[in-house]
């Protein structure tokens, strides 16, 4: 399967507060992205021991000799301490063959470009293999833009940089101030390091120890209030899918047509079976819901990271009604680079789908489908967009999907929305449950709606299956 990459809309999620106020109030999670310990949105990779490991070597003085474990220095010879003093510098590690990696790189050259006046030094580290027939890009003018060879791997170990492209950021004072962090968060740190002097950088340790004091008492004083307050979240209440005839009256949004199916056919919402394993961090509850999938492989994530952080606001505004899914799926190319076979393994994407999971916040899910099983269910197209995306309503039928002459998204996804009737079977007993709350709040049951099942009540014969 070939595919083209289209941008998602810059800002789309704005547009999605379709939930209404009682699920906009009702929404399963209200949390926050991740910010670092200074305030700036700065997103670090990793978990477990290696992140905690790489917090630790944080605000340390690098190490004047790792630079000794380069070699083959091109656009200039090796750094010294008087060259790097007082300089942000930024380090990337790449591979060459690796369309993400060589987009991190021309990204980094691009800063040193825009950035170098201000005091940025950019430095490239090459994997171990194929140095020699690496693209080695010249420094832009009045810039400093080092590249190097890492030809056994000892720098990689020193920074315990586990995959390309990793970046690292050292501040003015010469600390290593930020290890391993996500791409969009690179711009971010740079900028923010470029405005510092080295005097404020040299305090920031100190300054770091006062503000975390302020912010434990403060943290104090929000646990004591919160005390005071008691939330009451719904619960995963009994649903049962609505009859068939429901769904098939219900104003759906027009279907795009496949290209590769008889074109006197009308085409029909495609049947999905979603998996019960390999999710991050659980599987979804499903029932009464509509899901939106939207697919990706590990090469995407430097340019699409953003992108998957506008899709998770809209996870947030959409509540209860919405479940998201981003699917991690094989392609054999991805604008026109060839996918090697050990990067299609069941193994390596679900290795990158815990990674990138557990480095992230996210309010949504991530499923590895590694035999495309999901995605060719719903198009037989050889070249698609990507992100390639695909609304299903509660039944478990895709109603909308990425397709150069589908209708409009966004007025899709709310059509969908507002026309399932399982989305409004779940709606209704979400609202007696919180009426029957409201008029007793000790009350442990709920009032039953029509259509609601009970769960220690047997479905009548005859009845639709349970959703999921």
């Amino acid at each position: 399967m070939r595919l083209n990459s289209l941008a998602l809309i810059a800002g789309a999620a704005c547009g999605f507060a379709l939930a209404g106020t009682l699920f906009a109030q009702t929404a399963t999670t209200n949390r926050q992205p991740k910010v670092d310990q200074e305030g700036t949105n700065i997103i670090r990779e990793g978990s477990g021991k290696r992140r905690t490991d790489l917090n630790k070597l944080e605000l340390t003085s690098f190490p004047a000799d790792a630079w000794s474990k380069l070699s083959s220095w091109t656009n200039g010879s090796a750094p010294t301490a008087t060259d790097l003093a007082g300089k942000v510098v930024l380090i990337v590690t790449w591979k060459d063959w690796h369309p993400v990696s060589k987009r991190a790189l021309d990204f980094s050259r691009r800063l040193a470009e825009s950035k170098s006046s201000q005091g940025l030094v950019v430095i490239g580290v090459h994997d171990t293999e194929d140095w020699d027939n690496a693209d080695k890009l010249a420094a832009p003018k009045d810039s400093t833009f080092l590249l190097a060879h890492d030809s056994k791997g000892e720098f990689r170990k020193a920074l315990m940089s586990d995959a390309d492209p990793d970046f690292y950021l050292i501040d003015r004072a010469g600390q290593l101030r930020y290890a391993d962090i996500e791409t969009e968060s690179v711009e971010v740190g740079v900028t923010a390091l470029l405005a510092e002097e080295s005097k404020t950088a040299e305090g920031t340790k100190g300054r770091l120890v006062t503000d975390a004091a302020m912010r434990d008492e403060e943290a104090r004083r929000s646990a004591a209030l919160a005390r005071q307050t008691q939330f009451i979240a719904i619960p995963e209440l009994p649903w049962i899918r609505p009859d068939r005839d429901k769904y098939d009256i219900a104003k759906w949004p027009p279907l795009p047509r496949d290209e590769n199916l008889d074109i006197n056919k009308e085409p029909e919402p495609k049947p999905i079976s979603i998996p019960d394993t390999d999710w991050h961090p659980k599987r979804p509850e499903f029932n009464g819901r509509v899901v939106f999938f939207y697919f990706f492989h590990p090469w995407m994530l430097g340019s699409f990271s953003n992108q998957m952080h506008e899709i998770d606001i809209m996870a947030r505004q959409l509540g209860r009604d919405v479940v998201v899914v981003g699917v991690i799926t094989n392609f054999d190319n991805i604008n026109g680079y060839q996918v090697p076979d050990k990067e299609k393994t069941p193994e390596y994407l679900r290795e990158q789908m815990e990674k990138y999971g557990k480095s992230r916040n996210f309010d949504h899910y991530l499923v590895c489908d590694p035999n495309r099983t999901l995605i060719t269910a719903i198009t037989t197209e050889t070249e698609i967009p990507l992100p390639f995306l695909a609304f299903a309503s509660s039944d478990n039928l895709v109603r909308w999907w990425s397709h150069p002459r589908a209708p409009a998204r966004e007025a899709s996804l709310r059509r969908i929305i507002e026309n399932d009737p399982g989305v409004r079977i779940r709606r209704e007993a979400e609202e007696a449950w919180i009426k029957s709350r409201q008029n007793n709040p000790a009350a442990p049951t709920f009032t039953t709606p029509a259509g609601i099942i009970p769960p220690s009540t047997p479905a009548p014969a005859g009845s639709a299956p349970t959703g999921g």
